[in-house]
């Protein structure tokens, strides 16, 4: 869905992401907060991170989450997926800086059998995401119980033979996330 977020509060939301960054990162290492405090887990941690975004502590989190939940076409979808009484668990940004290392192919959670989706994730682009800043790709449909299984099968049986994984990164169509801001 394009168009998420006005260009200002886009602007706005990233100048002040920024700035939490620094502190989070200044907090962290006086010892102030533990890190998982403040950042998640992700994959590659040089130059990149998974920043805790705190709800109500800001306005200009405040009116993102506003234009996007209630002004665009982001909040009917979760509604439409979710229902009317859904509750937003985090808010997160994840930040990659120039220079940062490509990310493997991953699921990020895992597949429990008979379970509903255990998360659902919208990227909002607060900048323009172009094809030379290694864009994140998804592959859809594979939240599936035999994708997974092909994601924990790193083995090759032979030299020419290439794992299960690899075949489905190969051949699975996926999306590049080059997303306007």
């Amino acid at each position: 869905i394009d168009n998420v977020l006005p260009g200002d509060v886009a602007d706005q939301l990233r100048t002040y992401l920024y700035d939490l960054r620094k502190k989070a990162e200044s907090d962290v290492e006086s010892g102030k907060v533990k890190p998982v405090q403040r950042f998640a887990n992700v994959l590659l941690r040089k130059d990149r991170c998974d920043l805790t975004v705190p709800l109500g502590e800001d306005e200009i989190t405040t009116v993102a989450l506003q234009k996007v939940l209630l002004e665009s076409a982001v909040g009917g979808t979760i509604k439409s997926i979710l229902g009317k009484g859904s509750i937003l668990y985090e808010l997160s940004c994840l930040m990659s800086d120039p220079g940062s290392q490509r990310q493997v192919v991953h699921p990020d959670t895992p597949y429990l059998e008979g379970k509903d989706a255990v998360l659902y994730t919208c990227f909002i682009a607060l900048q323009d995401v172009r094809m030379d800043m290694g864009p994140t790709a998804w592959l859809p449909g594979t939240h599936t119980a035999k994708a997974h299984e092909l994601f924990q099968d790193t083995n090759t049986w032979s030299e020419r033979e290439e794992s299960s994984k690899d075949e489905l990164i190969r051949t699975h169509p996926s999306v590049l996330g080059i997303l306007p801001r």
